[in-house]
This record gives C-alpha cells, structure tokens and sequence, in this order.
C-alpha cells in the first residue's frame, strides 16, 4: 500500500500536461505538432507503466467513496453540467455562456462517437482481466463489456469539458485547476479502482482535449440555438 500511496500523486499530473499545453502554446501552426509530440510521448510514457501500476495495485484494490463521489464527474455530472449551464445562459440571457453551452454540447457528443469509435476499433482487454491473461488488443471474439477499455470515455468526456471552458473563460484564472484537477480525480479513479489501465485514461485526456480545441471553434448553425435577446458575435472566418 505505502508504494501505491508513493506513485498516487504523480498520477494526477498526467492531466495536467494538457493543462500545460493549453497554457504554454497559443493556437498557431505550432501547436498541433507540439500537441501531437507531446501526446505520443506521454502516451508511449503511460505505455511502459501500465503492467508495473496494475501490479502495484494488485486484484483487490477499491475505493467506494471515489466511486460514488468522483466517478460521477466523468460520466453523468459533466451532461448535467452542459444542459445547466444551456439552462443558465436562457434564464440569464448571457451571450457568452449561451455560445459556451454550446460548445459544451458539441464536446460532449464528439467525445463520445470519438471514445467509442477508438474502443470498438482497439478492443482491449481490462486491467482485471489482463491480470491473469497479460494485455491484449483487438479481441473482437469478446463481449464488448470485456474489451472496449480504451481509452476511457470518462477521461474524455470530462477533460473535453474543462478545456472548452478553460479557452471560453481565459480570464478566470482558476477554472483550468479546478476543472483539470476535476480530470485528474477521475483519472486517478479509474486506475486506483481498476477500471482501466493508465493508458487508458492518459488516451482519453489526449482525446478530450483535443476534441475540446474542436468544439469551442463555432460553426454558423450555433446561431439558431441562442435564445432571442441574446446576442453573440461569432467570427466564422
């Protein structure tokens, strides 16, 4: 357990090297290939740790208290979050959180097609499950509950949603440490209880904040979802 405890608080950095990322590298021809650079780097990283992690933290190990309170975060809060927030921008009129609903909506719906598209492509098998038959990929012979572990959806979803909100909201300073740091529970969940591997969930960071650089780009049909008396400036070009 003490050498679990020791490797607990590095794991919640991993999502933080997209938090960097977005803060270091303004949006330019530079940032893709230094987005793709250090992705590969943190994922190949994540690679060479995955057996040593699951052996640190053995067949047993399990939090219900993350599981009831932190996982949620990563799946059901993160939806209620965007339809709120939608909510808030009618009831305030607020042209920005209006605009910002939005692209919460559309981060939400491209991490999931992109989570489970990679999932059904990949068909991994699970941390608990590649305890007793080592890693395995494309196991198409399986049930999906089985083999459809990476990357984790709820790395995804919730780490869409920060940076949509960390790049809609640049002058509050504290929204990307409280909304990756959201991120890095639920990463860390997801490993301590044995829900996927630690690849899995750096993958799916990547993933989201990837797709939330997308989905804060407007397209013209935004339009037709701000409330009347709401007014937002959208530059198309």
């Amino acid at each position: 357990m003490k050498q679990l405890l020791s490797w607990k608080k590095y794991l919640f950095f991993f999502p933080l090297l997209s938090l960097n990322l977005h803060a270091q590298i303004e949006p330019s021809k530079d940032y893709i290939p230094a987005f793709v650079m250090g992705g590969s780097a943190a994922l190949l990283f994540a690679f060479s740790l995955d057996e040593s992690v699951q052996d640190l933290r053995g067949p047993d190990l399990f939090s219900p208290a993350l599981d009831r309170y932190v996982q949620p975060f990563g799946t059901y809060y993160t939806l209620g979050f965007s339809v709120g927030f939608y909510g808030y921008s009618l009831i305030a009129k607020d042209q920005k959180a209006a605009q910002t609903s939005i692209s919460l909506g559309r981060a939400v719906a491209f991490s999931l097609v992109g989570a489970y598209a990679l999932k059904y492509t990949f068909r991994r098998n699970g941390p608990l499950s590649s305890q007793q038959e080592g890693m395995k990929w494309f196991e198409y012979d399986k049930p999906r509950g089985e083999s459809i572990f990476f990357p984790s959806g709820h790395a995804t979803y919730i780490t869409s949603v920060a940076t949509v909100l960390s790049l809609s909201y640049p002058e509050e300073k504290w929204i990307p440490w409280v909304t990756y740091g959201l991120a890095g529970a639920v990463s860390f969940e997801r490993v301590y209880n044995g829900r996927h591997h630690l690849s899995d969930v750096v993958a799916g960071i990547i993933l989201g904040h990837f797709i939330g650089r997308l989905a804060v780009i407007p397209w013209k049909i935004d339009t037709y979802f701000i409330p009347s008396g709401v007014g937002v400036s959208i530059d198309l070009d």
